[in-house]
């Protein structure tokens, strides 16, 4: 998704742009960094993975909702010009905040369940 928030950048230009571009970039990192870091946990440390997944819970959700929100206003955004990825960043952001509401709870607990 970074790429069509890279075209949504460049359309609305300046620094609207580069104020909805970065933090999108930020909270991609965090918390694609942190869900890496949890699996590792998971494979080489499993015994710590419970507290690993504590610990980065906070971070992990508000990178979430920075990402999720930063979708969706990107959307609001350029939805005149450009309705195709318009509709794009919305859906994406409906399925990503159904998934780390709804989805990966469940799959975590799981996961954490087998151990």
């Amino acid at each position: 998704m970074l790429y069509p928030l890279w075209r949504v950048k460049q359309w609305l230009g300046g620094v609207e742009g580069s104020l909805l571009f970065f933090p999108a970039l930020i909270a991609v990192g965090i918390a694609a960094n942190l869900r890496l870091h949890l699996w590792f946990t998971s494979r080489y440390y499993v015994s710590e993975l419970a507290e690993q997944r504590r610990r980065v819970a906070l971070w992990m959700r508000w990178a979430d909702y920075l990402f999720v929100s930063i979708l969706a206003v990107c959307a609001v955004r350029v939805h005149t010009l450009h309705a195709i990825i318009a509709t794009l960043l919305m859906a994406v952001a409906m399925g990503a905040l159904v998934a780390f509401l709804l989805i990966e709870p469940v799959a975590a607990r799981a996961a954490l369940d087998k151990q």
